[in-house]
């Protein structure tokens, strides 16, 4: 018989997930933001792309996962009660595990971002999060032959 190219080129075009491995598939990513609806949001964008997600709202419970588990991003916060994003990055630095981290701060003066930077984070995205342009930020963050740190704002 001959080949079945027809309709099978056109179904796969159609659906080019079944085809094309996801984006982020596989990324251990790691997420830390104490507002439910934002965590909630970033960790259904992050899944969607087919990264594996360990969700926190807190930094202490947030810090112990890093301890016991590799990422290769890691995703927090800036402003929480408690531990915040700067205090929970500069320990986490601490440890010797390479991995790129994303802020997120409501506040998008260059004080927060400067001071967001200082403390370790390599990217910072202003809230509310836009989920196109978060996941831009986040595959440039991940794929460092496409990084440019004018995509940030």
């Amino acid at each position: 018989g001959r080949p079945d190219d027809g309709q099978a080129g056109d179904m796969a075009r159609e659906r080019p997930s079944d085809d094309e491995p996801l984006p982020l598939a596989w990324r251990r990513v790691l997420v830390l933001e104490d507002q439910a609806d934002s965590l909630e949001l970033v960790t259904v964008l992050l899944t969607q792309q087919g990264a594996i997600v360990r969700a926190f709202d807190s930094a202490e419970h947030a810090l112990a996962a890093a301890e016991h588990g590799s990422f290769d991003l890691v995703i927090s916060d800036l402003g929480m009660p408690g531990m915040d994003g700067l205090e929970f990055m500069q320990r986490l630095s601490r440890h010797p595990k390479p991995f790129k981290s994303i802020a997120l701060t409501a506040y998008a003066d260059d004080k927060y971002r400067t001071q967001a930077l200082e403390a370790g984070f390599t990217r910072v995205v202003v809230k509310p999060i836009a989920p196109e342009h978060f996941l831009s930020v986040v595959l440039a963050e991940l794929e460092p032959s496409t990084g440019r740190r004018d995509s940030e704002r």
